[in-house]
C-alpha cells in the first residue's frame, strides 16, 4: 500500500505517502497511522532494493484490498517482531485511551470490564441481533422518552391507593431501570454501528460546518471523524462502554448542554436518538482535545526526567486498597493512587498503569487521566549501580518526584491485593525487582534479608493478612 492515513500528529486525516521524504520508524510510530479502506492500523516498512510501503499487521480479517495490492498475496502482514517498534500493542493501547480518556474515573468504576481487542470479523449473535432489531425503532422511541422524561421533567401518576412494600418496589425499580439501561446501551450502540455512513455522518457534516474542527477543511474533518468511528464499530466492547458512559450522561449530569447540541447538529433533540448523538458528540470533544495535545507534541515541554531511589518502608506494611481495573485483552492495569472517583484530574486524581507488552516489563506511567501511551513517557523500575531500587524516566512537570514515589512505593510495598504480588504474578515486574522491593517494605521491621527470603516472607505477610481480612 503506497499511501496511508494518519491517526494523529500534524497529518492526523490526510493521506501520507509512504515515499515521503523524511518518514521514518520514529515518525510513524508517532502519527499511527491507518488503512483508509479498512482503517486498521498499519506500519511502514522500509527497504533499499523495493520502494518502501505500508503494510497491515495480521488480523484475523484479511479481506481488505490494500493489504492484496501492497504484499501480491492474500496472507499480506507481518509480525511485531519486522516492524521496527511500531507496536501493534502499542496502537491498541493508544486507541483504547483515546476513548476511555474521556472519563477515566467512570470506565474505571465499570465492574465487569471487556477486551478492548476485537476481531475484525462478524460478531457474535449477529442473526439473533438482526432479528431482535426489527421492532427497533418502537423499542428505542420508548426507552428515548424514558430519557427526556428524566431529563426535562414528567408528571406524578395519581395515588391509586395501593400501599406497596417500599423497599420491595424500590429494588424492583432498580431492576427495571438496570434492564431498561442495558437495553437502550446496546440498541444505541446498533444504531450507530449500522448508520455511520449514512445519518451520523450526515451529523458529522452539519457539525463539521456550523462549529468547523481543528480549522480543517470540511471533507477532510468529515472523512476524519468518519474513519474515527469505523475504528470505534471494529471495537465493539468500547462502543458499549461509551453508549453507557452516554446513558449515564443523560440520566445524571445536568450539565448536559442541549441548546447546544441541537445549535451544533441543527436538529431538534425531542425527533432525535439521544444517545447515538450524545456517543458522536463525546468522541468529537474528546478528539478534538487529543488532537489539540498531540498536533504541536513536545516531550521535553511538558514532561521532565526523574531518577530516584525508592525508600525503605519504614512503618508496618501499608493497607492501601486503591481501586484497580485489570482489561484481560489488553493486559493492562490502570490502579488509582491518589483523590478519587468523584475528583478531577486537576484536584488531585493520580493513576498508576501497568502494561504488559514487548520491552515494557518494569515499566509504568504516573498521572492524571490514566493514559498509558508512548514508552518515552513511562517510568522504569530498575536496579542502579549501586544495588538499589530506582525509578527513572518521565513523568508531567506537574508531578512532584515525592508523589511520584509515594505512589509507587503503596503500590509496591503493601499487604493487599494490590502489591508487587500481583504485579509479578501478571508479568507487569520481574521477580528481581518484586525481591529488591520486598527487601524495602520489611527491612525495617525484619532487617537485611536476601531477595529471595524477602519476597518468601512477604507472601507469608499477604497471606495472613488475606485471613484476617
Amino acid at each position: 500500500m503506497d499511501r496511508a492515513k494518519a491517526l494523529v500528529g500534524e497529518y492526523a486525516g490526510q493521506l501520507i505517502s509512504a515515499e515521503k521524504p523524511g518518514l521514518t520508524y520514529s515518525i510513524c510510530i508517532g502519527i499511527k497511522p491507518y488503512c483508509p479502506v479498512c482503517r486498521q492500523p498499519v506500519h511502514i516498512r522500509k527497504s533499499n532494493i523495493i520502494r518502501s510501503y505500508f503494510a497491515h499487521y495480521d488480523f484475523i480479517d484479511k479481506s481488505c484490498p490494500n493489504r492484496v495490492i501492497a504484499t501480491g498475496n492474500s496472507t499480506g502482514g507481518y509480525s511485531n517482531a519486522e516492524s521496527c517498534g511500531q507496536d501493534l500493542d502499542e496502537i491498541e493501547a493508544f486507541l483504547q485511551d483515546l476513548f476511555y480518556g474521556m472519563s477515566p474515573a467512570f470506565f474505571e468504576t465499570i465492574r465487569q470490564p471487556k477486551p478492548y481487542r476485537e476481531t475484525y470479523g462478524t460478531r457474535p449473535n449477529q442473526k439473533k441481533r438482526e432479528k431482535k432489531r426489527k421492532g427497533f425503532f418502537g423499542g428505542f422511541q420508548e426507552l428515548f422518552t424514558r430519557i427526556t422524561e428524566a431529563l426535562f421533567g414528567y408528571d406524578e401518576p395519581e395515588d391509586d391507593g395501593f400501599e406497596g412494600n417500599s423497599e420491595q418496589n424500590t429494588e424492583s425499580e432498580q431492576n427495571l431501570s438496570s434492564r431498561e439501561d442495558t437495553s437502550l446501551i446496546t440498541t444505541s450502540a446498533d444504531w450507530l454501528r449500522e448508520n455511520i455512513n449514512t445519518q451520523v455522518r450526515k451529523w458529522v457534516a452539519v457539525y463539521c460546518k456550523n462549529v468547523g474542527f481543528m480549522g480543517w477543511p470540511s471533507q477532510r474533518s468529515i472523512d476524519y471523524l468518519t474513519d474515527i468511528l469505523h475504528m470505534l464499530e471494529i471495537r465493539e466492547s468500547i462502543l458499549m462502554d461509551l453508549s453507557e458512559y452516554a446513558v449515564s450522561t443523560c440520566r445524571h449530569n445536568s450539565q448536559l448542554d442541549i441548546k447546544r447540541l441541537e445549535k451544533s447538529y441543527s436538529i431538534s433533540i425531542s425527533a432525535t436518538p439521544l444517545i447515538p448523538l450524545v456517543v458522536l458528540d463525546l468522541v468529537i470533544q474528546r478528539i478534538l482535545h487529543v488532537l489539540e495535545k498531540t498536533e504541536k507534541f513536545n516531550l521535553e515541554k511538558d514532561t521532565r526526567y526523574i531518577e530516584h531511589k525508592l525508600p525503605s518502608n519504614r512503618s508496618s506494611c501499608l493497607s492501601f486498597r486503591g481501586a484497580h481495573r485489570k482489561i484481560p485483552g489488553a493486559h493492562r492495569l490502570l490502579i488509582r493512587v491518589a483523590g478519587s472517583v468523584e475528583s478531577s484530574v486537576n484536584s488531585g486524581t493520580r493513576f498508576i498503569v501497568f502494561r504488559k507488552a514487548a520491552g515494557l516489563e518494569n515499566h509504568f506511567w504516573y498521572n492524571a487521566d490514566g493514559q498509558s501511551i508512548g514508552k518515552n513517557r513511562a517510568l522504569e523500575l530498575h536496579i542502579d549501580s549501586d544495588g538499589d531500587l530506582t525509578i527513572r524516566g518521565r513523568v508531567h512537570h506537574t508531578c512532584s518526584n515525592t508523589e511520584v514515589v509515594e505512589g509507587i512505593t503503596k503500590v509496591l510495598f503493601n499487604k493487599t491485593d494490590y502489591s508487587m504480588l500481583l504485579l509479578v504474578r501478571e508479568g507487569f515486574i520481574s521477580t528481581e525487582i518484586a525481591e529488591k522491593a520486598a527487601q524495602l517494605a520489611l527491612k525495617h521491621k525484619h532487617g537485611n534479608l536476601n531477595g529471595n527470603q524477602a519476597l518468601e516472607l512477604f507472601i507469608k505477610l499477604h497471606m495472613a493478612h488475606r485471613k484476617v481480612t
